[in-house]
């Protein structure tokens, strides 16, 4: 089929847009999103064309892979993505879909960022710990607090801040729970040894409310002196 009249036809050889590798396909997919990141990796000169992606999809399953593709790219080289740190502070952050939240914060607790930066990527993320009540962006937000923290010490104060506060959050991980009460002190019998007295009927020991954590927790928990002792990950 020829091309449009005044443009040449398409050839063959010519890259198939990134906005097409990532559409259609079963939406529950991340559909080419690993065909993508390898072609990114390999020809870093395409990048600005997946950062379109995310800024002008309207698609939110297409932008969903496109922010995907753009972090397993800033994750395995943070320098082709540490010139778009001004975008990831400016518009990519003004979007609401939780997907490209999270993907934000996965990709800022990646890069490089001077103080003033640093600011701007801590209330960002406090933004997220306040407003959303997606806990995937709830858990990468923490995670990139966490990893803010560890570049400056006065970000600690907000990170003990938003774990109080997400103490009793039912929006937790599924991967990842911090308690912060204290190991019983005594080892229970095994019910074979208790007295009958042990087996009447009645409400059991409270457990401890689940602390909102991602998958750094257990960085996260060596941030904060106070609960280093009193932390503790399960699956």
């Amino acid at each position: 089929m020829l091309g449009a009249p005044g443009h040449p036809p398409p050839r063959s050889d010519d890259p198939v847009p990134i906005g097409d590798l990532l559409s259609g396909g079963n939406p529950r997919t991340l559909h080419n999103v690993d065909e993508v990141t390898k072609t990114i990796l390999a020809d870093p000169g395409r990048l600005h064309e997946l950062v379109r992606c995310v800024l002008d999809g309207h698609d939110e399953i297409a932008r969903l892979r496109s922010g995907d593709a753009l972090e397993k790219v800033c994750r395995a080289q943070p320098s082709l993505v540490q010139p778009y740190v001004p975008l990831l502070l400016g518009e990519l952050a003004k979007i609401h879909q939780p997907s490209v939240q999270w993907h934000v914060a996965q990709m800022l607790g990646h890069v490089r960022l001077t103080a003033p930066q640093r600011h701007l990527a801590v209330r960002l993320m406090n933004k997220n710990l306040d407003e959303s009540t997606d806990w995937i962006v709830l858990n990468c937000s923490l995670d990139t607090l966490a990893i803010l923290a560890r570049a400056d010490p006065a970000v600690v104060d907000d990170l003990r801040v938003q774990l109080g506060h997400h103490e009793q959050s039912s929006h937790k991980s599924s991967t990842w729970t911090c308690s912060y009460s204290p190991a019983p002190s005594k080892k229970q019998e095994p019910p074979s040894h208790r007295s009958p007295a042990n087996h009447r009927k009645g409400p059991g020991p409270k457990a401890p409310p689940p602390v909102l954590v991602g998958n750094d927790a257990r960085q996260r928990c060596q941030l904060v002196p106070s609960t280093r002792q009193r932390c503790a990950t399960s699956q």
